[in-house]
């Protein structure tokens, strides 16, 4: 009795180890093994239809990653683009105070050149 009124200790649910990294590669297999598995099934004349399901989830799930995957690149493109045109900002107001005005074009130019490189990416 005294022991079910203890408060639990720390480590006492043996949480799981470190988590892998998901590679491109190890995603592009598991939907190739889960979409052959389909199409495997829906061929039969009696396909199963829990196994259809299962491998159904595995490719939601990979899609569902990959969108994650691909909002978190579009944020930090957007967070790159901000701190470039930052700095960018910075140097030319440097060297135009700094008496550099005859680099005016150079300057200009090199923006074009990273805004244009930043629109390609993202």
């Amino acid at each position: 009795m005294v022991a079910a009124l203890a408060p639990p200790q720390i480590g006492h649910n043996h949480p799981p180890g470190p988590v892998e990294a998901e590679t491109p590669a190890g995603v592009a297999k598991e939907v190739q093994d889960a979409s052959r598995a389909i199409s495997r099934e829906v061929a039969k004349r009696r396909p199963d239809v829990a196994e259809v399901a299962r491998r159904t989830t595995v490719l939601a799930g990979a899609a569902r990653r990959l969108r994650a995957a691909g909002t978190a690149a579009a944020s930090f493109g957007k967070q790159v683009t901000a701190k470039v045109k930052d700095k960018a900002a910075e140097a030319a107001a440097a060297a135009v105070a700094g008496g550099g005005a005859a680099f005016h074009e150079q300057i200009g130019s090199a923006l074009q050149s990273i805004g244009a490189w930043f629109r390609m990416l993202f």
